[in-house]
């Protein structure tokens, strides 16, 4: 059996860790300091990515986020819809409403949220359309 923590490539405990979490982090800023715009794949949830996603927010960086609906990943939400016209509620109604549950394809809100179609782009693709879409997005930026 392999002990990661004796790899002379990696500290994984106390100091060492850090060090190494903070020279990551500090590699990832100065990249993302020097990238004129961000594409970034959106399907599998990633703290890393959401942080680095803000950054690029703060930074005014040209942001192109991509997911895949077809992945599977789900979640279900309440929805709630007015009676219809035609319905009067009566007194065995006990909520003014009707609720249904309703799947959709789960992107985070803070992601699809940001979308203004300028700085910050969301676009839901299939493998089939991605190439497609990254030509279209930077056929829309300007030189520089």
């Amino acid at each position: 059996m392999c002990d990661v923590t004796e790899l002379p490539c990696c500290d994984w405990t106390g100091e060492g860790a850090a060090a190494g979490d903070r020279a990551i982090h500090n590699r990832d800023m100065d990249w993302l300091g020097q990238s004129d715009v961000i594409v970034a794949e959106v399907t599998q949830p990633s703290l890393g990515v959401g942080y680095e996603l803000g950054r690029a927010v703060d930074m005014k960086k040209r942001v192109l986020c991509l997911f895949r609906p077809s992945s599977g990943r789900c979640e279900v939400t309440s929805c709630i819809f007015p009676y219809p016209d035609d319905v009067t509620p009566s007194p065995s109604h006990s909520l003014p409403v009707s609720v249904a549950l309703c799947p959709r394809p789960a992107l985070s809100a803070m992601i699809r949220g940001a979308d203004d179609g300028e700085l910050f782009v969301v676009r839901d693709y299939s493998e089939e359309e991605v190439e497609n879409i990254l030509e279209e997005f930077f056929k829309t930026l300007k030189r520089t």
